[in-house]
């Protein structure tokens, strides 16, 4: 975890990860605290009853000794509640990153959050960004009345398992947005019987295919 002072009161914490997305940073917010994200992991049947978060954050924690929990609280209220100057974003330093990554561990929580990530990829014109989300209401505003900057990547995680994408929101946002893509997760057996084919590699920095533009077809993973 690097904990970056953006200025004399607020920091932003980037999360330096290992295991499958060692490699790639991200910029996270908390599922605790995001609406969405509680309700859809009320549903059985939605991927988010599957939630990897929690054990992923006691993991990082035993292993890096970070409050990994409180940071990602920090980056909720901060990102959430207000646009970033540019002499903060300026402070994040992310030339160094050619791939990166916009929420690990939540989601989109509103419009400014959205803004925020989308000033800091303007601004850092070199770096590839995956933004992960199930909240489309939010990207769908967006895109439909500004320009998204062509270095991120929407990935368009999908809400349930083993469900393939079909709905005219995902459309829309694909058709102002080219660099858009869907992400879904299904159990091995469900794969095996639907002949779907699992695209999701074990390595995020080799495999890349949420990053990469002018991707056209859904990413896959197994359920963890």
């Amino acid at each position: 975890m690097a904990r970056i002072q953006i200025n004399s009161q607020d920091t932003i914490n980037i999360t330096k990860h290992s295991g499958k997305m060692e490699g790639i940073k991200s910029l996270s917010t908390f599922k605790n605290f995001n609406e969405n994200c509680k309700k859809l992991a009320q549903n059985p049947l939605s991927i988010c009853s599957h939630c990897y978060v929690d054990a992923t954050i006691k993991r990082y924690e035993t292993k890096q000794g970070n409050n990994l929990e409180k940071a990602l609280v920090d980056n909720h209220k901060l990102l959430t509640s207000r646009l970033l100057t540019k002499e903060e974003i300026i402070r994040l330093s992310l030339f160094n990153d050619n791939y990166f990554r916009f929420e690990a561990f939540g989601d989109l929580n509103n419009d400014i959050q959205l803004e925020n990530f989308v000033n800091i990829a303007k601004y850092y014109k070199n770096t590839q960004f995956a933004l992960f989300t199930k909240h489309y209401d939010i990207v769908y505003r967006y895109v439909k009345n500004k320009k998204m900057p062509s270095n991120i990547n929407l990935v368009l995680s999908g809400i349930y398992l083993n469900n393939p994408f079909n709905t005219a929101i995902v459309d829309y946002i694909k058709k102002y947005h080219k660099n858009t893509i869907t992400f879904v997760v299904y159990d091995e057996k469900t794969a095996q019987e639907t002949n779907t084919r699992i695209n999701c590699q074990k390595q995020c920095s080799t495999c890349l295919n949420c990053y990469k533009k002018g991707k056209k077809f859904d990413v896959v993973e197994k359920l963890k």
